[in-house]
């Protein structure tokens, strides 16, 4: 195994009780504590694993210490002002991490241990992509959601950092190997938030629920290496930013498509009561190793 990832493992055996917290279940109580700091300031690089199904796999998160969590931390900032982060690494190592709209904007070194400021220009009001770009931050998971905000933006909103995970592909990348020699791409589990259905229905910025007649906003981005296609029952959406089809911008849909690292930002208004699904209408998507349901599922509630 390459000596950089050896600390993936070495690190949950020395701290059973940290191990424990890093399994799925444990996703309900870091639904807080991870994912709805929008002003952090500094975010931190974590390495460790990640338990799906009882098979340890490595994993790389952005969080708001330095303590593990499963769930990367999303970074919000305020639309068409130049804005920064900075990066603590304490993984052994080195990353590059970057912010991206249908391109990459900006971009940092971060050396084994090190700390550097990732600053990016003025964006207009929209879903970004921030996180890792190397081969071992990508494909462990070092990617997250970023929320650029307007005056405007007071409706409740709802934040899915859709992911997939190749879980030999993952393995062979942390002794060593290259993604483009591997092979076929074939992901065994699919993520919202880092969580598989029905772990997704336990966190309040995944499942939709809102009183009928009232609109919310829904802020989507592929951080995965395959692209996706939501679908809505129920309700179509209004689009209202898309980093790689702005043309889209003002349809409203049902399904949409959702590429490799972009990011849209959606505008939903409840008009009916009732439990809704939202799915990739990809059915391998939509399972767990082939377990059906599970995946890359949620809901919407709407209560009268």
């Amino acid at each position: 195994m390459h000596t950089a990832r050896k600390t993936y493992f070495r690190r949950a055996m020395r701290n059973p009780r940290k191990n424990k917290r890093l399994h799925l279940k444990a996703l309900t109580g870091l639904a807080f504590v991870t994912g709805l700091a929008g002003a952090q300031d500094t975010l931190w690089i974590n390495a460790s694993t990640w338990t799906p199904q009882g098979q340890p796999v490595p994993a790389i998160r952005l969080n708001a210490s330095s303590e593990f969590a499963l769930r990367n931390t999303r970074v919000e900032r305020p639309a068409d002002e130049a804005a920064s982060v900075v990066l603590v690494n304490l993984d052994d190592a080195a990353h590059v991490a970057a912010v991206w709209a249908d391109e990459e904007l900006a971009n940092v070194e971060l050396a084994a241990g090190g700390t550097a400021t990732l600053a990016w220009p003025a964006l207009a009001a929209g879903t970004y992509g921030i996180g890792l770009t190397d081969d071992l931050g990508k494909w462990h998971g070092g990617r997250s959601l970023l929320a650029v905000t307007s005056a405007s933006d007071t409706l409740p909103t709802f934040y899915w950092n859709l992911a997939e995970w190749d879980t030999d592909r993952m393995d062979s990348v942390a002794a060593g190997g290259t993604p483009s020699g591997f092979g076929p791409y074939v992901p065994r589990y699919f993520t919202i938030n880092e969580a598989m259905h029905p772990q997704t229905l336990e966190d309040p910025e995944a499942l939709v629920a809102l009183p009928v007649n009232a609109s919310a906003l829904i802020r989507v981005h592929n951080a995965g290496a395959m692209d996706h296609v939501l679908h809505f029952h129920g309700f179509h959406v209004e689009i209202l930013s898309s980093t790689h089809h702005p043309e889209r911008v003002g349809w409203s849909k049902d399904t949409q498509p959702v590429k490799v690292g972009e990011g849209i930002t959606f505008r939903l208004f409840a008009d009916q009561t009732g439990i809704y699904p939202v799915h990739d209408h990809n059915l391998i998507a939509v399972t767990n190793a082939g377990l059906y349901p599970g995946g890359m599922l949620t809901q919407i509630h709407v209560t009268p």
